[in-house]
């Protein structure tokens, strides 16, 4: 899958290949039924200092799992440190307008959080895509949210005969949410969470 987010406005999260082995999708986030778009929306307006909200990944510390007999190299990922029991990491992916302000972390970090930045690439229209890494305390509001993502992915579990959910594979969901503010906020979960 890849995510798109075109100089027009016209954002979308999409499949790259439909028709690859080992991908399989059980729900269009978009309510659909052919295509490979599984989401889209318009670039929301920035904030007073140039920031301009593309999409969160949230990855919660109890769907980090083991792949057994990974032999694939990892040389160019760049590593996090694994979040603590009750946490989640927040990849958040941010355009940014140079010279309009600066944003504060300041109550990130004194409320326990963490954050690294991932990668920034400049744009031919000057703005910054930014992928930030933001390691939270899961707190109820996240909880519940996280608990709903699960319990879709368990009510859309595939038959063992429809999809292989081996281990070895490493196989995820992708569950879509959305903010009350139209923000897109993807939930990577794991088949199988660990105990």
């Amino acid at each position: 899958m890849k995510v798109s987010l075109h100089q027009s406005g016209d954002w979308r999260l999409q499949v790259v290949e439909p028709d690859r082995p080992k991908t399989v999708w059980f729900d269009r986030l978009d309510g659909g039924l052919e295509g490979r778009v599984l989401d889209r929306w318009q670039r929301p307006q920035p904030n007073a200092v140039g920031w301009t909200h593309a999409l969160s990944i949230v990855l919660p510390e109890h769907h980090l799992v083991t792949i057994p007999n990974d032999g694939d190299r990892w040389d160019d990922v760049r590593w996090l440190p694994t979040p603590h029991t009750g946490e989640h990491v927040a990849f958040e992916v941010s355009l940014v307008t140079p010279g309009l302000g600066i944003m504060s972390c300041q109550e990130l970090v004194l409320n326990g959080g963490r954050f690294a930045v991932m990668d920034a690439l400049e744009l031919a229209s000057g703005d910054v895509a930014l992928v930030l890494a933001l390691t939270l305390k899961t707190d109820e509001v996240e909880a519940v949210a996280i608990a709903r993502c699960e319990a879709v992915a368990a009510h859309n579990l595939p038959s063992a005969a429809e999809f292989d959910r081996s281990p070895q594979l490493g196989p995820r969901y992708l569950v879509h949410g959305v903010s009350s503010d139209g923000r897109r906020r993807y939930y990577d979960l794991a088949f199988t969470q660990r105990d």
